[in-house]
């Protein structure tokens, strides 16, 4: 068996947004083997959006000739076939490679241009016939802001000499991203990625036959954080198959009869959008809450404009789907129609029967999956809603923090305490009055330009987890130096605010608002 040994190292194609349509192979005079020139053919690509195919500088082929082979000296029998590094510090549409000083210099008069560099594989077919063993990797990478994945699509070029025009191998998908929140698009058909043997190399007239046939093979991940508007390209050999596209885990688009995919091809795949989806947390098991009688029900709107509603316009609007038991989904589910997708709306959750609603939400943007959490607010003795933390959802365990408004620190109080106990009525904070939050040390700024009281707690948490809470002065308990007791679900970290003003009880009033860890990621993105 021979093999081919590759340099590995960063090749970088800035631009590569075109592809020729020629056939041909452009030869020219025997010069010196040191160095090369490559090209693309100016009259043949086809643009897209108005960019070229260029070099820039540090760009790296690799360089292949029929006389490389080279013995293993572990595998007796066995050849490794040299390819050696070429880098230019030229920029454009030609560019002249210089041989780096530790490769091999190549010998002969024909000769093959890989590109990337390191893309040809270890197990190899016959460089004498125009054959080589290539593998395409079915994880891509896109950039967010649009452009080509990484890696970039092979290219090949054959010379009699040292003028290499390099040639497209795969077939180019493209897809426009029209909906924010799109983390990973999955492709499925027959023979996407995976190793291929590529023939017909030194013709020009390339063939393609599957080495391996695996799941790998018949799939296309491309993952990113994908900006909104952007269009991104995938790659994947040429292929007659059906096609299925995902985005984020759900099927999108589907292409049931068998299509040619051919190399060197753009293929518009349209735009891809995702479902947007309202979350709520199943607040009545969880809370141990029989009042709302097991159901649901989601009333949302549109904030410029009243009169539009998009969960049916009757009161008390849809039901939500209900968590699904056995797979331990612990959500309350919604799919928002597409009317409503980049709308600033409101919504409210109730029974659906009349008697408990939550108040409105704070208008947001319909842009992305959204999850919201429902308590029962014990100083205006009602339920509200409040948004919750996708991510912290997820994270079935970790570390939780809560924090309080510096400028909601009562006027008559000088420091923040804060004593907590578990379930079981075990103190995790320190005796009473428990632990300073007000130190130098705990107080954060967050890019909502507020300063945070901030207490950690030791131990991981899991999502079930419930804790009570005491806000206090660090003076003696009771009446004005400290909140009610209130029982907290640890499955995200936590904010409060407090007041001037007390409850009924006569202890302070506070109330629970949106993290600023939520407002940090909003100014973030």
């Amino acid at each position: 068996m021979k093999k081919i040994l590759g340099l590995m190292a960063v090749a970088m194609l800035l631009g590569l947004t075109a592809c020729s349509t020629d056939e041909g192979v452009a030869t020219a005079p025997v010069k010196d083997a040191v160095s090369f020139t490559a090209s693309f053919d100016e009259n043949t690509r086809i643009a897209i959006d108005g960019k070229k195919i260029e070099w820039v500088k540090g760009d790296s082929i690799g360089i292949v000739h029929s006389g490389s082979f080279i013995a293993d000296e572990y595998n007796p029998g066995s050849h490794y076939i040299m390819s050696s590094l070429y880098f230019t510090e030229d920029e454009g549409a030609s560019a002249s490679f210089v041989k780096d000083e530790w490769a091999a210099t190549p010998e002969g008069t024909t000769f093959y241009g890989v590109y990337p560099h390191w893309g040809l594989d270890w197990n190899a077919g016959s460089i004498e016939e125009g054959y080589f063993d290539l593998e395409l990797r079915a994880d891509q990478k896109a950039n967010p802001k649009g452009g080509f994945c990484y890696p970039h699509p092979f290219m090949m070029a054959y010379t009699a000499g040292n003028e290499l025009e390099f040639k497209n191998l795969c077939a180019i998908f493209k897809i426009t991203i029209a909906s924010d929140g799109v983390s990973e698009i999955l492709l499925e058909g027959a023979n996407l990625a995976g190793q291929c043997r590529v023939g017909g190399v030194k013709e020009g007239a390339f063939t393609y036959l599957p080495i391996t046939d695996s799941e790998n093979n018949h799939q296309i991940r491309i993952a990113g954080n994908f900006m909104i508007g952007t269009t991104i390209y995938a790659f994947g050999w040429p292929t007659t198959t059906t096609l299925r596209m995902s985005v984020n885990g759900e099927v999108v688009k589907e292409l049931t009869e068998a299509k040619e995919f051919k190399r060197n091809t753009i293929y518009n795949l349209g735009e891809v959008k995702i479902p947007n989806h309202i979350y709520v947390y199943n607040f009545i098991e969880e809370s141990d809450s029989t009042d709302w009688s097991g159901q649901m029900n989601l009333w949302s709107w549109n904030n410029f404009n009243t009169s539009i509603n998009y969960t049916g316009g009757t009161w008390p609007g849809v039901v939500m789907t209900a968590p699904d038991r056995e797979n331990y989904e612990d959500l309350y589910s919604f799919e928002m129609p597409e009317e409503a997708r980049g709308e600033l709306i409101q919504l409210l959750f109730n029974d659906g029967k009349g008697a408990y609603q939550t108040g409105d939400s704070m208008p947001f943007i319909l842009n992305r999956d959204f999850f919201f959490r429902v308590f029962y607010d014990t100083v205006a003795k009602s339920y509200s809603v409040s948004f919750a933390h996708d991510w912290d959802y997820y994270y079935e365990g970790g570390y939780r923090e809560i924090y309080v408004p510096t400028e909601s620190l009562p006027t008559d109080w000088e420091k923040l305490y804060i004593y907590a106990w578990d379930e079981s009525g075990t103190p995790i904070t320190s005796d009473w009055p428990g632990d300073c939050m007000s130190e130098e040390d705990w107080i954060c700024r967050f890019s909502d330009g507020k300063s945070y009281y901030r207490y950690s707690f030791n131990d991981e948490m899991s999502m079930s987890t419930r804790i009570n809470i005491i806000f206090n002065n660090g003076k003696s308990g009771g009446g004005s130096n400290q909140t009610g007791d209130m029982k907290v679900r640890m499955d995200q970290n936590r904010c409060f605010v407090l007041s001037n003003s007390l409850d009924s009880y006569g202890n302070r009033a506070w109330s629970e608002v949106l993290s600023p860890c939520y407002q940090w990621r909003e100014v973030y993105e």
